[in-house]
């Protein structure tokens, strides 16, 4: 949002909106398109479905809204609903094997979603995409399947045929391993 004013806006109109104002709802489209369009367009290569992808998350959005008991996350809320529309429209529209630098935007995006990354955080992650690259594939699969398919660690034993305290060690080894390498990266850039 822009300012706290924006914010109250957005609050009033979300709380309008649930209460049946639809006019509410279509300032809430005006006070967030523009963002939501940037924010689906700078994660997607195909920018003739922005649009499509924009007004779907908008029309789930209206179809939920009595979900959100905090108006203030109405705009990371819809920002949610973007990002599962875009891993969906992945799925359907990429080959199967995702283009690499799009795995690392989608870790990037599920760990932000998640909180684990702020979206004001300044860490450069310049080093995370040559770090990834240099897993063996088995551990690409692994990192791609839990973080960006959503699998858990459950489904994940299943699909690779190991036992839960193996897959959790897998996972383990494998985040330990691309945060040396970033740290070595970032350190030998300093010297």
């Amino acid at each position: 949002m822009e300012n706290k004013a924006d914010e109250k806006d957005v609050c009033a109109h979300v709380k309008a909106a649930q209460a049946g104002d639809r006019s509410a709802f279509s300032k809430l489209v005006q006070l967030n398109q523009r963002y939501l369009r940037a924010f689906i367009a700078s994660r997607t290569e195909y920018t003739q479905d922005v649009d499509d992808l924009a007004q779907e998350a908008f029309i789930l959005a209206y179809g939920n809204l009595k979900k959100i008991d905090d108006p203030a996350v109405f705009r990371s809320w819809l920002t949610g609903i973007a990002l599962n529309l875009i891993r969906n429209h992945r799925r359907k529209h990429l080959r199967s094997t995702p283009h690499e630098p799009d795995i690392i935007q989608e870790l990037l995006d599920a760990q932000q979603l998640s909180g684990s990354i702020s979206t004001e955080d300044t860490t450069d992650f310049t080093g995370l995409s040559g770090c990834f690259l240099m897993l063996e594939p088995d551990q690409q699969a692994i990192l791609r399947d839990h973080y960006v398919e959503g699998f858990s660690v459950k489904q994940l034993c299943e699909k690779f045929t190991v036992k839960h305290s193996t897959m959790t060690m897998r996972l383990y080894r494998c985040r330990e391993w691309l945060r040396d390498c970033i740290i070595k990266q970032q350190q030998g850039e300093s010297e």
